[in-house]
């Protein structure tokens, strides 16, 4: 059967990206989808890349598919913006809503949890595989609960054996990845922000060393609040193995009796702790927190870096803010939590309010 239609380097892939990783024929490889006119208004990358499968480019059964020397080639050769800034959190804090605000500027290009970048910076995702101790049975619990599959096609790529790649080729495939995002489709992008997944706090060196000017912001919230909304709704990472725990320095069989609470407040604690070493070492940080509100966090990050948002624009985003981030057709309604805090998440709720007075120090230094 024919998996691949290989491109070569000197086509114009404008308007096209890579949308994942896969092996095809022993070897890596680049998927890329075409986006056309489609612009990344959806609260995630996933929902760009399933409005793209009704395009008529997509719907060929041989895939474009390029080696990643091509891929890198490919990114060199096309114009795009560099990213502005790169945005981290603890999930379920105002991220994304973060990212819907920057998007209303039709001049920012925001790419919200790009699966092709996780799957880099996690290596493309090859510490998953049987040989590691990934049981192939979460493959329906992964399609049930989050916006992604696997990182490979199927499970026929699976071997078992992990494939190593020196760092320079890793870094190169980074940044190529980002470039292709960042392209300028219309010649009106002046902006690129990306929002990370939560579990890439875990990457921030590997960030920083490839971005070492680039403004990195940093979005938290109270703990009880982000496990509140993690229950009512998982996230992939609050689910044990569905991100490698080695990933957190966790071990999946000490957690695994765990209450699905403890093990995010575990997360959260993860979490919290690198976001502490990070605001005590790196100058070009913003840290933002939900309890300040999503209009005054915007009003930071438009200092921060420099912005400007017109009285439109503003009401824009005091409009969209009425309605839920990952659905702007529902009105968004949170009540207060009641209660004293439960023993499980004292210790997280310490480093939270570390973090703040650390802030607050900072602020006002």
């Amino acid at each position: 059967m024919q998996t691949q239609s290989l491109i070569s380097p000197n086509d114009s892939k404008q308007n096209w990206i890579p949308s994942k990783l896969t092996f095809r024929n022993g070897a890596l490889m680049a998927k890329w989808q075409f986006v056309g006119d489609l612009s990344f208004a959806e609260p995630f990358f996933e929902g760009v890349i399933q409005k793209s499968m009704q395009l008529e480019e997509n719907k060929q059964d041989i895939p474009v598919m390029t080696s990643l020397d091509d891929l890198s080639e490919i990114a060199e050769k096309m114009p795009y913006i560099a990213p502005d800034a790169f945005i981290f959190h603890v999930s379920r804090c105002g991220s994304t809503l973060m990212t819907q605000l920057l998007g209303l500027d039709e001049r920012n290009i925001v790419v919200s949890e790009p699966s092709i970048l996780d799957e880099a910076l996690r290596e493309f995702a090859f510490k998953i595989n049987p040989q590691n101790g990934f049981d192939p049975n979460l493959q329906a619990t992964i399609r049930m609960i989050g916006r992604r599959t696997l990182p490979n096609d199927s499970m026929e790529d699976m071997t078992g054996n992990r494939v190593e790649l020196d760092e320079e080729t890793i870094e190169k495939t980074i940044k190529s990845i980002v470039k292709i995002l960042g392209q300028k489709r219309t010649g009106d992008e002046e902006k690129l922000f990306i929002k990370l997944d939560s579990w890439h706090i875990f990457y921030y060196e590997k960030l920083r060393k490839l971005y070492p000017s680039t403004p990195f912001i940093f979005s938290y919230r109270r703990p009880d609040e982000v496990i509140r909304s993690q229950m009512q709704s998982n996230g992939m990472h609050s689910v044990p193995g569905l991100v490698l725990l080695e990933l957190f320095g966790m071990d999946f069989f000490q957690l695994n009796n765990e209450s699905t609470e403890v093990f995010v407040a575990k997360i959260l604690e993860k979490y919290h702790e690198k976001f502490i070493s990070i605001i005590a070492k790196d100058t070009n940080v913003l840290f933002v927190n939900y309890k300040d509100g999503i209009m005054q966090n915007m009003d930071k990050i438009a200092d921060y870096l420099g912005l400007s948002f017109d009285e439109d624009l503003k009401q824009k985003m005091i409009k969209r803010t009425q309605f839920h981030s990952k659905n702007p057709n529902a009105v968004f309604e949170e009540k207060p939590l009641e209660g004293e805090l439960p023993d499980y998440q004292k210790n997280v709720f310490g480093m939270y309010e570390e973090l703040l007075f650390t802030q607050s120090n900072i602020f006002h230094s």
